[in-house]
């Protein structure tokens, strides 16, 4: 088990995580984590598992909304358990890979409401759950004729 730094709280944690996202800070954001951490995300019908597969995930979001806005509305600490809920825009402007297939670019502004729901290893995520919905996603996304 890791040790928190001195005077650093769970949402301190948090935060600077969401402020890596706002930087788009693949490395700031990685580093957010334990070596093998586990993040369950509704995208995936498996966990991701480890430090390098949850880089791959943030990469790929990073890609399809390469001008990713992101607001932190609410964060709920106890002990080193955390509830957050974070509002993200941006535009896709690259492939998103959905569970049924991949949606090419739409130029579409998107905005979504994320709750994430996780536990610390000392000062990294240890564990983490992600909720969102993705048909809100796809139906912002969906070609009109």
């Amino acid at each position: 088990m890791q040790t928190r730094r001195p005077n650093m709280s769970t949402t301190d944690v948090v935060r600077q995580e969401v402020e890596a996202l706002k930087r788009h800070s693949l490395a700031d954001m990685t580093d957010r984590y334990t070596e093998d951490a586990v993040v369950h995300d509704p995208m995936y019908s498996e966990p991701l598992r480890g430090r390098e597969a949850i880089r791959d995930d943030l990469a790929a979001w990073l890609r399809t909304f390469p001008d990713l806005e992101v607001e932190m509305r609410a964060i709920l600490e106890e002990g080193d358990r955390y509830a957050c809920e974070i509002a993200m825009t941006g535009t896709h402007k690259g492939p998103l890979i959905t569970p049924d297939g991949e949606l090419a670019p739409s130029g579409k502004r998107v905005a979504m409401s994320i709750g994430l729901f996780g536990r610390l290893d000392g000062d990294r995520i240890a564990e983490e759950r992600r909720y969102y919905d993705l048909s809100s996603i796809a139906a912002q996304l969906a070609t009109t004729h």
